[in-house]
């Protein structure tokens, strides 16, 4: 059996940079000290387990780059000057797909097996078994 662990985010409970907090590591500019709440992906026997996601989870991929120049000088002495500005922005937009009802096939009872026929929001994964944990829901 072939076991897939990824770590979806490592940062605190509350997310990192914590807002507020005046520590080095919040207050950091490094794009690694920008961390989400803790989650991982578990996969296993071609299924897919999401273990402890927080409101982070949803969120799309969003970065924002600005940036600019600025350059000048004398063209002659104490006369004319030059002076030129540039300012760009570069953001890249992430999609957010919410799909939170699930359909018909989709409910069963503890310990029953819904495919991917039956409950067509599986995907590729063919077949699951209901959790008597999340059987209620």
């Amino acid at each position: 059996m072939r076991v897939e662990l990824t770590v979806l985010g490592s940062g605190t409970s509350l997310g990192v940079p914590t807002i507020g907090c005046p520590c080095r590591v919040c207050l950091s500019s490094d794009p690694r000290d920008k961390r989400t709440r803790p989650s991982i992906l578990l996969r296993y026997n071609g299924r897919v387990v999401v273990i402890d996601t927080g409101p982070d989870f949803r969120l799309p991929p969003y970065k924002r780059n600005q940036f600019g120049a600025s350059f000048g000088g004398p063209i002659h002495r104490d006369k004319t000057f030059f002076h030129a500005v540039y300012e760009g922005l570069r953001q890249r937009l992430g999609l957010t797909i919410v799909d939170n009802v699930i359909g018909a096939g989709c409910h069963c009872p503890a310990g029953a097996t819904i495919t991917n026929t039956a409950c067509p929001q599986l995907g590729t994964v063919t077949s699951v078994t209901v959790s008597p944990v999340t059987a209620p829901l």
